[in-house]
Order: C-alpha cells, then structure tokens, then sequence
C-alpha cells in the first residue's frame, strides 16, 4: 500500500500548511490551532482541550467552536483515545493534491547525494520531473550529477534534456 504523499518521512506538514494557509476558508484561530495540533503531534505530546485552549489563550467554549468548524468543513476528523487524536488527511487532501508522483525511495536518493532535507522547490521541481521523465532516468541523472559534484536541480534536469535529445 502506498503512502500518501503526506505522510512521507520527508514532509513537513507545518511548512506545507504554512505555504498553504491563505487557500483556507477558515478563521485564523483555526488556522494557528492547526498549527499547534501538527507541532503538538510532532511532540508525541498528547493533546486534550485544555491544553488547546491554554496555548491559544482562548476558551473551552471557543475551543469547541473551532473545532466544530474544521470538523464541519471537512478538514479534519477528531477521536479520543488517551487524549484527543487529529486525523488531518482531509486538510491535507483538500483542494490541493501535490506531490502524488513522488516515491519515496526517489527522495531518499536526493537527500542522501544533496545531504540536505528535500525542501518544498525540490518537491515540486522533482514532482515535474517525474511527470516527463521515467524514474530510471532520472535516478541516473542523479548519479551523473552527484559524479560531476554538480548534484543541483536545474543541473539534473539539463542531464535529462540532452539524455532525451540523443
């Protein structure tokens, strides 16, 4: 079974969120209490009501508001269990499919020769690519590139150009 894109190891979900944020329809007390889930998850720590009214600096009665509206408007779904569990795949499904082409062993690759974490450019510039260009092609690119210690995006992508042209 595949991962979504949105789980991968290699995707923030803050940045991506915080890249986003403007495309929701939602207050910006929810806005940041999405923020606060995703940073809380990223903790392991467990998250209950009062803990979100605290950090945000508003009500309980306001808390329930807020999360009335995201469950309302589909973006996420809440259980409780120990605390109170966010399913986030909604807001992340939402309007904006990004990054479906991506595998993760591709990125694995890119971080390892880059030596860096694959930033939000790198994911929509290695997202084209593997649109136009099958993966063997660009895995070799890649090799090239890291051989020539020109392992850059804009070079991998001139290495695909002329490989095509031949």
């Amino acid at each position: 079974m595949n991962k979504k894109w949105y789980n991968l190891n290699y995707f923030d979900k803050k940045n991506w969120l915080l890249d986003n944020i403007e495309k929701l329809d939602i207050s910006n007390n929810a806005k940041l209490l999405l923020i606060l889930v995703i940073f809380l998850e990223e903790k392991n720590i467990i998250i209950n009501q009062n803990l979100l009214a605290n950090k945000l600096s508003i009500s309980l009665k306001e808390l329930d508001s807020l999360l009335e509206d995201l469950i309302t408007k589909g973006l996420v779904n809440i259980k409780i269990n120990n605390g109170l569990i966010f399913d986030l795949s909604k807001l992340f499904e939402t309007d904006f499919n990004l990054y479906n082409n991506i595998s993760d062993d591709i990125v694995k690759i890119y971080e390892k020769e880059k030596v860096k974490p694959i930033t939000r450019y790198d994911l929509e510039k290695l997202d084209e690519l593997i649109k136009y260009y099958p993966k063997s092609s660009i895995i070799k690119a890649f090799q090239i590139a890291a051989a020539r210690k020109q392992f850059n995006l804009s070079y991998i992508e001139t290495i695909l150009i002329n490989e095509k042209k031949s």
